[in-house]
């Protein structure tokens, strides 16, 4: 039984030692919060700030003292989140906030939206690509014209915000950017066909402007939220299929306004990876998260050998609920 003491023995240092690094490093990010980046006083641009996610967003930041910018495609859901937004916040905090009527698919629309933000509240200090939608529904359901719509949104809607917005920050050396992608882009299964590759196209943005643009001091984030209550996500419901529900039914749903909090606290953070809360999303990103900088890289290598035999599963789970679907259509049928 000798070796039967020794392996606990080195499982036991094995796990105390990173346990222990993994809470120094906690620590010193809760330290560096102190001084983390701050939003008072600054211009923030937000995408698909009408409702959802994106008002929420503008919510806490203009209550934050931030000057904020949103735009939508809707004038008549933008004027009612300025409303929204007008009656949770003082009247000095109100002020702070303008919208624009945009389509972010055009690029002459969203040059527009970035002159009148810079003249109405000078130059943007932070970009929140917010705007998306998730199109879902069987590949074989989902036309092409789907596909390119959904890629026109979600990636080249952001793409046209950053492409507007990055050569005035270099000028000024200083700036952010934060890609709103999905937990759908850390990983993806059934009804997901025309809104994933969208999604983990932004990663791979967001990678490439992260190293890009370090030297001159522009701050890139890409965020991961889970499912959100949303309009949005009610509609989603429509055309999902029933083994992505199956899949989803223990999942977290999360109201708009705690996301915002937990992404904005996430952002302050400095984090690059921002899993916005979500406990199943977090553990996806320890093993999605590649080469890009991690929060807490003693944590990630403490959870990894632990959580391996739940990702085997749950993938498995994924795979055998997929089939049991299938077979019972055709049983029926």
């Amino acid at each position: 039984m000798e070796w039967y003491y020794g392996l606990l023995f080195f499982v036991g240092g094995w796990v105390a030692f990173w346990g222990f690094l993994a809470i120094v490093n906690g620590v010193v990010r809760q330290v560096r919060g102190f001084t983390s980046k701050k939003y008072y006083g600054k211009h923030v641009l937000i995408t698909g700030g009408s409702e959802g996610l994106g008002r929420e967003l503008a919510a806490e930041l203009v209550g934050q003292g931030s000057r904020v910018t949103i735009a939508s495609r809707s004038e008549k859901k933008l004027k009612a989140a300025v409303e929204y937004i007008s009656s949770i916040c003082c009247a000095e905090s109100a002020s702070s906030l303008q919208s624009f009527t945009c389509d972010v698919t055009k690029e002459n629309d969203v040059k527009n939206l970035v002159k009148f933000a810079k003249e109405s509240f000078g130059p943007v200090d932070h970009v929140i690509a917010c705007a998306g939608t998730a199109l879902t529904g069987r590949f074989g359901e989902r036309s092409m014209e789907d596909h390119r719509k959904s890629m026109d949104l979600n990636y080249f809607g952001a793409l046209h915000a950053v492409y507007a917005l990055v050569p005035d920050m270099m000028s000024r050396r200083s700036g952010s950017i934060c890609l709103v992608s999905s937990g759908a882009a850390l990983t993806s299964y059934i009804g997901y066909g025309a809104y994933s590759p969208s999604k983990y196209a932004l990663r791979g943005l967001a990678e490439v402007l992260r190293n890009e643009l370090k030297p001159y001091n522009i701050d890139v984030h890409i965020a991961y939220p889970a499912n959100i209550e949303s309009p949005g996500f009610a509609v989603e419901q429509l055309t999902k299929p029933e083994e992505a529900k199956a899949i989803e039914a223990g999942e977290t749903h999360q109201p708009p306004e705690k996301v915002a909090k937990l992404m904005l606290h996430g952002l302050k953070m400095g984090d690059y990876n921002n899993y916005c809360g979500a406990l199943e999303v977090g553990i996806l990103g320890v093993f999605a998260t590649g080469l890009t900088p991690r929060s807490n890289v003693f944590k990630d290598l403490l959870l990894y050998p632990l959580l391996f035999p739940i990702a085997f599963g749950t993938r498995t789970y994924w795979d055998w609920e997929v089939c049991r679907q299938r077979y019972r259509s055709e049983t029926n049928s």
